[in-house]
């Protein structure tokens, strides 16, 4: 199938400058959307404010509903900061100077055009053509005015962006099935022992140096081969970060016996608390297999006293206080010393058993979630990109969006989305 291309300022105003707002009083109350408030993960404006045209007609960029904003700043272009303005007050919006708007013309779309500029490859294909000094480069006008477009049909870009609509909606019910994940472990620690910083129950309290073993991490020479590439997994704050789920099992890089010799890495066991120490603070998980870490992870070893996942819920529930605990002029890091000297409240070891049963019975479930986020990040990917290729026929659509509706439907029922379910 084949759909001639049109330069995009022959389907689209490339930052219109119509002026019949001009002639409205101060007072008329409009949307205002600074960069903040479109996410580059719904690809929406999701917090805008309402103020009189008094206060931002000038110094602001203009556009009005059906409009499409791009970022056209690093990082915010590469990130994917991209909305269609809807539903705004007095039908007018302004937002920020770093803002390209794209308006439709009679026969194109305005979600066509929407879902057009969120392909990555459209992306990668600004970000080349991106000027200006380091930190400061932008998308050009001119790159969006010579852009090619595929152009279908009125019907034929109604369908596809029919397909993309429901596609994007199971995106956005994963992201309220993590939402949901997130709140479970709050939810069970707040119910069985209240809040972890006031310790309403009482509980007796000892520094965590007297209940764990606290191991510090270190780094064999990077330039030296041999000593990468083994059987031995070796964690990072990076590992931590990427993480889909709570349990680490296998990290981005191995040693080799001769590379964990040569440095003072240790091995720790599983149910090992990994914490990590800078770059950022309070990056956490729990130690599935025996590994070692590097010198920005603090392994929390557990004695008889605790469990390690009481230990890691309350640190979990600390973790902007973890990093308030940061120490260090040119980045935070906190210390073996000061990670040690807090104070953690100690229930009875069967309580803390009774919680360890109840939250791995929901760890299924929120690990699901969390690993099957990327996997339809890339199937929506991949149907944008087929979709402005002309690939996107009832063929493939039967055979696999039908197919991923019906497996979220099921997650869905699974997470309690389709229902008001709270953890109990």
């Amino acid at each position: 199938m084949m759909w001639p291309f049109y330069k995009m300022s022959q389907v689209a105003e490339i930052n219109p400058r119509d002026s019949h707002w001009k002639q409205l009083p101060d007072d008329t109350m409009v949307s205002f959307v600074p960069m903040p408030a479109v996410s580059e993960i719904t690809a929406s404006i999701e917090d805008a404010e309402i103020r009189p045209l008094g206060e931002v007609r000038r110094g602001y960029t203009y556009f009005r509903d059906n409009d499409v904003l791009f970022a056209k700043i690093t990082p915010c272009m590469e990130n994917g900061k991209v909305a269609l303005a809807q539903h705004l007050k007095s039908g007018l919006g302004f937002g920020s100077t770093e803002f390209h708007v794209i308006r439709s013309k009679d026969g194109v779309l305005p979600r066509y055009l929407y879902f057009f500029v969120r392909q990555p490859s459209f992306r990668r294909h600004a970000k080349q053509r991106m000027r200006g000094a380091a930190g400061q480069q932008r998308v050009p006008k001119q790159f969006l005015v010579d852009y090619l477009i595929p152009l279908p049909p009125p019907s034929e870009q109604r369908r596809i962006v029919e397909l993309l609509d429901r596609a994007d909606a199971l995106r956005r019910m994963r992201r309220d099935a993590d939402a949901l994940a997130e709140r479970v472990l709050p939810a069970l620690f707040y119910q069985m022992f209240g809040d972890p910083a006031t310790n309403p129950m009482g509980w007796p309290q000892k520094p965590l140096s007297s209940l764990c073993k606290i191991v510090s991490g270190a780094t064999p020479k990077t330039t030296i081969e041999s000593y990468y590439g083994g059987s031995i997994c070796w964690a990072t704050p990076k590992d931590l970060s990427e993480l889909q789920g709570w349990v680490i099992e296998k990290t981005a890089r191995t040693l080799t016996e001769e590379g964990y010799q040569s440095s003072s890495t240790t091995l720790v066991p599983p149910g090992t608390v990994l914490v990590s120490s800078r770059a950022p603070i309070g990056l956490l998980a729990i130690a599935g297999t025996e590994l070692c870490t590097n010198q920005g992870i603090k392994s929390l070893v557990p004695g008889p006293e605790i469990d390690s996942w009481y230990l890691f819920a309350w640190l979990y529930l600390r973790r902007s206080y973890l990093e308030s605990l940061g120490r260090g002029a040119i980045f935070k890091e906190i210390s073996t010393k000061i990670l040690g000297s807090l104070e953690i409240p100690i229930p009875p070891l069967s309580v803390q058993k009774t919680w360890a049963d109840r939250i791995q019975d929901h760890l299924e479930i929120i690990c699901l979630a969390q690993k099957n986020k990327q996997a339809l990040d890339d199937l929506f990917t991949l149907m944008l990109q087929r979709a402005f290729s002309g690939e996107l026929t009832a063929a493939w659509r039967e055979a696999h969006l039908k197919e991923l509706l019906q497996e979220m439907e099921t997650q869905a029922r699974h997470l309690g989305l389709s229902q008001s379910t709270q953890p109990t």
